[in-house]
């Protein structure tokens, strides 16, 4: 798909991919704000208008920018700081979790406590079935990959 720069009546011309995009100009189109199907020349923007454009075109970080000759640097003050992006949403309001330290789970030392665990052991931590720690034993057992966070394991693993 080609997206162009649309030169009349605010079009923004969109047209299928093609090898030879010099023919495009002259097939039928999109325009993307209207949805209409146009066709014509002139709705495209030639390269050497944009060029031109671009190099006439004022420039805001100078305080005389819209001027040729030697430009003044405009100065910038700070004023009000806006977070941007979507990762940003209401970030005054999320709150910072500093109260719980960063864990390092030595999953070795971990394996082998559970493995070692007897029924009452485990019940006394809160596991109300055996075949729950037997589960937990055979996932062990059998190298599969042991999910920490589950409540479960936390019950196992939390008590020294």
């Amino acid at each position: 798909m080609l997206i162009g720069q649309g030169n009349k009546d605010n079009v923004k011309p969109i047209s299928p991919y093609s090898n030879n995009p010099q023919s495009v100009v002259y097939n039928g189109f999109i325009d993307y704000k209207s949805g209409k199907i146009l066709k014509g020349v002139e709705y495209w923007k030639n390269l050497a208008d944009t060029i031109l454009e671009y190099v006439n075109h004022p420039e805001s970080k100078f305080v005389n920018g819209d001027k040729s000759g030697v430009m003044e640097r405009r100065h910038i003050t700070n004023g009000e700081i806006v977070y941007i992006g979507k990762e940003t949403k209401n970030i005054e309001e999320q709150s910072l979790n500093i109260e719980k330290p960063l864990e390092y789970i030595d999953e070795k030392r971990l394996k082998k406590k559970i493995s070692n665990m007897t029924p009452k052991q485990a019940r006394e931590l809160g596991i109300k079935h055996r075949s729950t720690l037997l589960r937990i034993k055979d996932r062990i057992i059998k190298g599969k990959k042991i999910k920490w966070g589950t409540k479960y394991i936390k019950k196992l693993i939390n008590v020294e």
